[in-house]
């Protein structure tokens, strides 16, 4: 009678409505009973029906009924309900199967209710139980993807394959997203995805060579002969090995060859001519066109007779080239347009919209602020703070830091601009907080003239510095960040951009430079493999300054990756190694540059291997 009465207050408690509080109850010893097979249910059945057989089943069968109550409210989408079943519920449970199903159905609500980190730590109490499994990995697996986790989630979509066949369709966009060195080192650690990782790894090492891909792949197929990708091979790897890469046998340059940009013209040309001749085979014929001096007239005839165009370099010029080039017609612009792949354009043969192969190469300083946030959140910094002067480009990248920040930490860093060294200096005392310290200094010795003896302090919170400012500003910025930091506290790391460096340093700037760490192309540092082309530079070019090597840089890399941009497009986690950086191409055929990184450590500049 005891244990009916109890059965019945339980039934009704979890029949009121979520925000109502649970009925207290003392706890009362039940027989460790075991689960009995699940039979066939009726699937129309609704959770109130569960609870009404709950109500009726003998106490063997009664948990089941409950269980599937608080299931059929989780998959309505009625997660307060559930929870507040599976709580009442959960005193009653001895046997661990029960306590794991109970914890399960709590973690996959809260996960779909957005408590991430609290459905996380629930799936740690979660012990393998048969039937549970798959639920278990799959709960895991979105987990994993929600933390960023790409290759822990392959390997939770892994398992759920174990189960379902269908998850297979998981795994191969998870692997997509990482590195080429990512992928080798996952190798040795994850042999339940051996198959998976070296067809990924093939698309990295033959994304422009389709003959060596196919070959590469029918290796991969007598390897794996019943791997599931072999009858569905991902659609993008299928697309990229059936496409072909440019071969253009006429390709039009447009550059800047006379007026205010005509030094910058030049440079980009002479990077083109150098990567030009170091790629020996398939030359096509190239022609320099000075985008100065083009007419609308000679924009259409040039969209006509040529295979392939690189250029212009003026954003003005983009937008009314790209009005009269199709979009089947491909174009390599050498700066972004606020518009992008979004300008109009004509289609050679037909009125139904073509894919787009207008693509723009640039050196934005945002994405140099994109890469230090990745950078310093892969660290572990928390909370930064920038130091800008009121540069145009320095204060592009500022904006684009504080912002990219705020939105991946819900953190908004501090900054200062200066805008001379006098506003520099006391920019960064109030930014740290020195200046309160030195105040209350002075309080106390106004009170205590002669008893005395203290050293300011700088803010606590403080992780980490990142500076955007010309090499010469930076030279005087690190002394003032180091003077203003306490000798009690730890050093702080001061991170630049690649405008922070310059290849003419002095000594004594590399000694006021010390502990710097920047991102800049390879190319721009030390231990890159193009030393002979680098020696050649110099010896043709001896008077070039920074600016004008980057760009050089820029106009090598411009032509060597025509070859690779269709397979880009198709694969967006392709990578190519240029002379700039790590080259990807993005959704909207913007290509990005990842910079290497730099350190100066006793008095020269070293570099830094990257996580």
């Amino acid at each position: 009678m005891k244990y009916q009465f109890r059965l019945s207050c339980l039934l009704l408690a979890a029949l009121l409505s979520a925000c109502s509080s649970a009925p207290k109850q003392k706890a009362v010893q039940q027989p460790q009973t075991q689960i009995m097979p699940v039979e066939p249910i009726e699937t129309e059945l609704s959770a109130n029906d569960y609870l009404e057989k709950a109500k009726q089943a003998n106490p063997d069968r009664r948990n089941l009924y409950l269980f599937k109550a608080a299931e059929m409210w989780l998959q309505q989408q009625q997660c307060d309900k559930s929870i507040k079943l599976v709580d009442i519920l959960r005193p009653e449970l001895y046997v661990p199967l029960d306590i794991s199903q109970a914890n399960l159905i709590e973690a996959e609500c809260l996960f779909d209710m957005g408590f991430f980190e609290q459905s996380n730590d629930l799936t740690q109490t979660i012990t393998g139980q048969m039937g549970l499994n798959k639920r278990l990995y799959l709960l895991k697996a979105k987990l994993l993807e929600h933390q960023l986790n790409w290759i822990e989630a392959a390997n939770a979509w892994q398992k759920v394959s174990n189960y379902d066949q269908n998850a297979n369709q998981h795994i191969w966009p998870l692997l997509k997203k990482l590195s080429l060195n990512q992928l080798e080192q996952a190798e040795s650690k994850y042999p339940s995805l051996d198959a998976w990782l070296e067809l990924t790894i093939i698309t990295r090492k033959y994304s422009a060579d389709a003959y060596r891909m196919a070959q590469a792949l029918s290796v991969w197929k007598n390897r794996y002969p019943n791997h599931p990708a072999i009858n569905s091979m991902p659609s993008d790897l299928d697309k990229a090995l059936h496409t072909d890469k440019y071969q253009p046998q006429t390709v039009a340059v447009l550059l800047p060859l006379s007026g205010r940009l005509q030094l910058q013209g030049e440079a980009l040309k002479q990077g083109i001519l150098a990567a030009y001749f170091e790629h020996e085979n398939a030359r096509p014929e190239v022609s320099f066109i000075d985008s100065n001096l083009m007419t609308e007239s000679d924009m259409t005839a040039i969209a006509t007779q040529y295979d392939f165009i690189v250029g212009p370099l003026e954003k003005d010029r983009i937008e009314e080239l790209l009005k009269k080039v199709p979009a089947d017609k491909p174009v390599l612009a050498l700066n972004r347009i606020n518009t992008g792949h979004m300008i109009p354009t004509q289609n050679a043969s037909t009125d139904t919209p073509q894919p787009s192969q207008h693509y723009y190469f640039a050196l934005a300083p945002e994405d140099e602020a994109n890469q230090l946030v990745e950078h310093l959140l892969d660290k572990g910094y928390q909370h930064p703070v920038v130091i800008s002067s009121a540069n145009k480009s320095m204060q592009r990248m500022l904006s684009t830091f504080v912002q990219t920040w705020q939105q991946q930490t819900q953190y908004t860093p501090n900054s200062v601009t200066f805008e001379s060294s006098g506003s520099m200096r006391s920019g960064i005392a109030n930014l740290l907080e020195v200046n309160q310290s030195r105040s209350r200094i002075r309080q106390i010795e106004n009170l205590y003239p002669n008893e005395v003896h203290a050293f300011y302090r700088n803010r606590q919170d403080v992780d980490a510095i990142v500076v955007f400012a010309n090499a010469e500003e930076t030279e005087l910025l690190v002394p003032i960040i180091e003077a203003s930091i306490s000798p009690f506290s730890e050093v702080i790391p001061v991170y630049g951009s690649s405008r922070s460096y310059t290849q003419v340093l002095s000594n004594n700037s590399l000694r006021d430079l010390r502990n710097l760490t920047f991102i800049d192309m390879p190319w721009m540092l030390p231990n890159h493999p193009w030393q002979q082309l680098k020696h050649t530079f110099t010896r043709l070019w001896p008077a070039h300054t920074d600016s004008l090597q980057r760009l050089f840089a820029m106009g090598y890399d411009a032509y060597s990756v025509i070859p690779h941009l269709k397979h880009m497009a198709i694969l967006p986690e392709l990578r190519v190694n240029g002379l700039t950086g790590q080259i990807s191409l993005d959704d909207n055929d913007i290509l990005h540059q990842r910079f290497a990184m730099g350190k100066v450590e006793q008095e020269q500049v070293i570099r830094v291997e990257m996580d």
